[in-house]
């Protein structure tokens, strides 16, 4: 949905239990990182932000959301539906960065992306804008929730392009909207998607800027997040080396947040002991005091049997007259 629908759900002040770590590095080409993130479990806020390339003033761009959005989600708390209270503190930042890049020619056409998630009353409400992405990921799945706004990401999701081919493509950079680079009204429609779903604790929220998703496709980033599960310090941390490793041409920033239960091993089922194995061929042993046995039942047969025929051979040995 592209405008806040009227969820009256009051935001809670008790997010789930989330285990969560964020980090960005620079990469290995960029000397500077326009790159920014919040990771705040206790507030159940998770933000990515990339500052746009090719434009002055990306870093304060970042600067300038990051400040806004959280100022508006964690200082003005209303009863407002949290997709309304997203879209406001998008409008807001978005519109603080044009102020100011019309007020400074330095700053001229500044501008960022970004992906922002809350979750609360066992719900994440999302708002985003430009080529940052949020994952859903299960123990069996990946799933993109976002949708880039990018020339490439529309053909991606229109299947013209599969996953490869949008992160060879030349132009995967080409984004078609962000924050602060023009005036926006709140009833514009076209600017800000919204998402809303059930928050599964079984399930993990990745944030990432396209530092990350330009050169680690999908399957890496769901492999990688299950090995790790239980330490999402270590799940960003290994994210990041892989993007580095495979070029690291961006700037690169992760947000992970896991849900209570994510990817938890289930319960073992009780060991018992083995029984001893069972042979394989042949009869089972006898045990070693019964040849002794037999053998003094053999004597035992032979006397009775002498003693009651005598002498005389039996039949079978009798030779003819």
């Amino acid at each position: 949905m592209h405008s806040p629908s009227l969820l009256h759900t009051a935001p809670s002040l008790c997010p789930p239990v989330l285990r969560a770590s964020g980090a960005t590095h620079p990469g290995r080409l960029r000397t500077r990182n326009e790159d920014r993130f919040v990771c705040a479990p206790e507030h159940g806020l998770f933000m990515v932000i990339d500052g746009v390339g090719g434009h002055r003033g990306g870093d304060v761009a970042a600067d300038l959301a990051r400040e806004v959005v959280c100022r508006h989600l964690l200082e003005h708390r209303t009863d407002e539906p949290d997709d309304v209270r997203l879209y406001r503190a998008l409008i807001a930042a978005s519109r603080a960065i044009h102020r100011q890049s019309r007020s400074n020619p330095e700053y001229l056409g500044m501008a960022c992306v970004l992906t922002v998630v809350l979750v609360h009353n066992g719900h994440a409400t999302v708002g985003h804008v430009g080529d940052t992405r949020l994952y859903v990921i299960r123990p069996d799945e990946i799933t993109k929730i976002t949708r880039d706004h990018s020339v490439v990401g529309i053909r991606e999701d229109r299947g013209e392009l599969d996953e490869w081919e949008a992160m060879l493509h030349p132009r995967r950079n080409e984004i078609l909207r962000d924050l602060g680079s023009a005036w926006h009204d709140p009833g514009d429609e076209e600017f800000i998607d919204l998402y809303r779903f059930p928050f599964d604790p079984e399930t993990a929220l990745l944030l990432c800027t396209d530092g990350l998703t330009d050169l680690v496709p999908s399957d890496v980033l769901h492999r990688t997040t299950l090995e790790h599960a239980g330490h999402p310090e270590r799940s960003v941390e290994a994210l990041i080396e892989l993007a580095n490793r495979a070029g690291g041409y961006d700037n690169i920033t992760v947000v992970l947040a896991e849900g209570s239960r994510f990817a938890a091993p289930s319960t073992p089922a009780r060991e018992t002991p083995c029984p001893p194995p069972e042979a394989t061929s042949g009869p089972a042993p006898l045990p070693p005091f019964w040849p002794a046995v037999g053998t003094l039942l053999l004597v035992v047969l032979l006397w009775w049997f002498w003693i009651t025929r005598g002498s005389t051979p039996p039949p079978s040995t009798m030779l003819p007259p």
